[in-house]
């Protein structure tokens, strides 16, 4: 029979249970997510084309078109990826 006084009623007694695995006390282990790293294509450059879908030619000025062509110069990008280390996460915020 159970002990039925308050002080004992908080604590449960533990010849009373059997584990059915072990156990630990600590967290659980977060799982793991593989994350894959990018493809990295250091040959390919990437080019920047800009779009006239939106545009109405009769509003544009000489200006507005130079700054939309970059005054016809082709725009090349560089993938920063591959320069890119896990240390380097606290400048890019």
């Amino acid at each position: 029979m159970l002990p039925t006084s308050p002080s004992s009623a908080v604590e449960t007694p533990r010849h009373f249970f059997v584990p059915a695995a072990p156990y630990g006390r600590r967290p659980p282990s977060l799982p793991s997510i593989f994350i894959p790293g990018p493809v990295i294509y250091n040959n390919k450059l990437i080019k920047v084309v800009p779009s006239y879908e939106n545009v109405d030619p009769a509003l544009l000025r000489v200006g507005d078109l130079q700054i939309i062509t970059q005054s016809g110069k082709e725009l090349i990008a560089h993938d920063s990826a591959t320069n890119w280390a896990y240390e380097n996460r606290r400048t890019a915020q």
